[in-house]
Parts: C-alpha cells; sequence; structure tokens
C-alpha cells in the first residue's frame, strides 16, 4: 500500500528541495540551483532574485559575481528550450536530455531551414570557430558565421529566439558571456567554463526525469510533461519504462511518484511566506497546479500582465506556505524599493509584518530601503 501523505506534507517538502525552508550562504547556491533543476533565466533581474531569495543576507552584486566572475553558474538555452542559470557540471544532462527528447527538435534542428545534416554540422563548426578565443555580441557572432557561410545565415543568428545559437549550446559549444547594457554576449563553452564533460555519459533523458521528481514530487504523467515540454501520453510511456525506479505515494486521494531510493523529508506544516519572482522554480515545478495556484486565484492573475498568456508562472507571487496567494511589484529608485503587494486571501498583521519583512529583505538586496503597500495591482 501507497504511503498517505497530506498537501501541507507535500509542500513542506517541496519548499525544503526548492531552498525555500532554510536559505545559506551565497557560495551554497550552485547546489541550490541543481536541486531545482537551473534556473530559468530570460528575465535575468527575475532569475538573480530567484537565487537571492534562497541566500539570507545576499546582494545583486554577490549574485552577479557568481555567475560572470566567478563562473559557477553559467546561462545558456537548456530545458524546455529556455535559457537557465545551470552549474556547468550539471549542463551536459539537461542539454542532452533535450537531444533524447521524444520530439527530435533539438536534435534535428537544421530542418527547419532546409539544411541538410552536414550543413546544420558546417553552422555549429562555424559558431565554434567564430568564439574561439573571444567573446562576441549576437551581431558580431552573426557577422563572422554570415561570412563563412553566407547571408542567408544572418536572419537566424540573429534571432532572440536562438533559432540557430541553442543547438550549439545543447552540444556544448555556446554559452552566454556577459551582457554589455542590452546587448548580449556569447563564449565557447568550453573556454568560459569547462567543468563537466560532453556528451552526457548516461540515459540522461530518464536521469533528468529522475532529478525532477525528486525535486518536485510527488509527479504525475502531466507534471512531468510541462516540466518537459513533451505531450502528457510521451512522458506517461517514459514514466512506464522507469517505473522499476519510482514508488507511489498517496496525497489527499491523489496518487504521485517519487524516486524510490529517494531519501524523502515531509514536513508536517510548512510555515512562511515569500516574494518569488516571474519563472521562479517553485512555480514552474510544482503540481498539481491547483494545489499550487488554486482555481479562485487564477482569475485575477489571469487579468494582470503576462498572466493572460502564461499565468501564475510570468507573475511575481507571493507564496504562503508554499501556495500562491497573491502578486507582487517591485520598483526601484535611486535608494529606495516600492513592493506594493496585491493578496488574494485576507492577511493578518502578523502575515503583513512577515511580508513586509521579506519586502526589506528583498530592498537590500538592490542596497536600497523597503516602502511597502498593499493594494490592488494597477494594470500595466
Amino acid at each position: 500500500m501507497s504511503r498517505s501523505l497530506s498537501w501541507a506534507q507535500v509542500h513542506g517538502r517541496r519548499l525544503r528541495r526548492s531552498g525555500l525552508l532554510e536559505p545559506g550562504p551565497v557560495d551554497r547556491l550552485p547546489e541550490v540551483a541543481r536541486s531545482v533543476c537551473g534556473i530559468q533565466a530570460q528575465v535575468m533581474g527575475a532569475a538573480e532574485w530567484a537565487l537571492g531569495v534562497r541566500a539570507g543576507a545576499s546582494t545583486v552584486e554577490q549574485v552577479r559575481s557568481l555567475i560572470w566572475e566567478q563562473r559557477q553558474l553559467v546561462k545558456a538555452w537548456s530545458i524546455r528550450g529556455t535559457l537557465h542559470l545551470m552549474t556547468a557540471g550539471d549542463q551536459p544532462l539537461w542539454a542532452t536530455a533535450m537531444l533524447d527528447h521524444p520530439s527530435g527538435e533539438a536534435r534535428h534542428w537544421h530542418r527547419q531551414f532546409g539544411l541538410d545534416e552536414a550543413q546544420g554540422t558546417g553552422v555549429l563548426t562555424a559558431i565554434a570557430d567564430a568564439l574561439d578565443g573571444r567573446v562576441l555580441s549576437r551581431e558580431e557572432l552573426a557577422a563572422a558565421v554570415t561570412e563563412r557561410l553566407g547571408p542567408q545565415i544572418r536572419e537566424p543568428m540573429m534571432s532572440h529566439w536562438g533559432d540557430m545559437l541553442a543547438p550549439a549550446a545543447y552540444r556544448g559549444i555556446l554559452c552566454f558571456g556577459p551582457s554589455a547594457g542590452t546587448k548580449v554576449s556569447f563564449a565557447r563553452r568550453d573556454q568560459w567554463a569547462a567543468a563537466g564533460s560532453w556528451p552526457y555519459l548516461g540515459d540522461a533523458l530518464a536521469d533528468a526525469v529522475l532529478r525532477y521528481a525528486a525535486a518536485y514530487g510527488p509527479v504525475s504523467a502531466a507534471d512531468v510533461g510541462r516540466w518537459f515540454a513533451m505531450r502528457t501520453g510521451q512522458a506517461r510511456e517514459l514514466l512506464e519504462k522507469l517505473a522499476d525506479r519510482f514508488t507511489t505515494v498517496d496525497v489527499a486521494g491523489t496518487p504521485g511518484l517519487v524516486p524510490a531510493d529517494d531519501d524523502i523529508e515531509w514536513d508536517d506544516d510548512p510555515d512562511g511566506v515569500w516574494l518569488l519572482p516571474q519563472y521562479d522554480p517553485y512555480v514552474l515545478g510544482c503540481g498539481l497546479r491547483d494545489r499550487v495556484v488554486p482555481r479562485p486565484r487564477c482569475e485575477r492573475i489571469f487579468q494582470h500582465g503576462r498572466g493572460r498568456y502564461e499565468g501564475a508562472v510570468a507573475q511575481n507571487v507571493l507564496l504562503v506556505d508554499g501556495v500562491v496567494a497573491g502578486m507582487w511589484r517591485r520598483v526601484v529608485r535611486r535608494s529606495r524599493v516600492r513592493v506594493t503587494v496585491e493578496a488574494f486571501v485576507p492577511l493578518t498583521a502578523a502575515d503583513r509584518e512577515r511580508i513586509a519583512g521579506r519586502a526589506a529583505e528583498m530592498a537590500a538586496f538592490h542596497g536600497a530601503a523597503p516602502d511597502v503597500e498593499f493594494a490592488r495591482l494597477d494594470a500595466p
């Protein structure tokens, strides 16, 4: 018989695995990024706070140093075809999992441009040669590859969606360098951060699924499909192949899977509030969605900003005891940070005090003082 659990226990375990229950020092953040299967990073300000909220008394300068100076975290295209911050040692696993994805899109990327496999390999070789020993802006990299392969390559090379650059990232050729203002730059991954062998030696997709389940379990086929951007049927088939590596638990009548060899902690009563940024791994990774973002609260989320297209993952959210309970907005102005919080549930005086404390941590992260207000967020 499977173990019976409450949703409070599941939220508590996920909060702990996500590095939210016990924030640690800044130098522990690579371990945290590994535990949450990477920090989504197409919005760098959000990614920086996703790290900062998991490190006590940290600053944005310390987080940036970790990424761009110490290079303990590397930014590149990864799972779901989105930008992530990951440790150099973890990148081969997640990149190879993308190449092994059932859709085959990452492995056969060249077809969308009318190229055969040899021509696709030529593009990847040209990118590697252009970046040898130097860091280039998107424009400079596109110019170098265009000069070698012809003008038809320039437009896809310039795409902000990384149409021709993501395939290079999946093969360990390319990663991001530091930005200059609004201009991004790219580096040879083996020269920027050499740790981690390529390709990943093992069953990358299976191992990635187990890593995801360890972070966000209990999981269902729908959860795995959402995280890996695959159809639920494909995810179910994958989980069936891995059945002997999972065990089933019962969460208030709902079955879910956790790795069979996982040393699982089940916290009885998670107690805390957090101001999480958009695309935070906790909101991205946790299912059932209705238990993390209750349906009555979705209506307001869908009315605001990018929530109408992407739901809660695209919002800065107030998290109370592991459940989305509101939204927030931050405005940084010189020496002060104004934080406006819209709660979806009644707040006690103690709740407001705890939220104000989290806002003060965020302000300190940016080297500023906080101003906090509780109000409905205006439409941007």
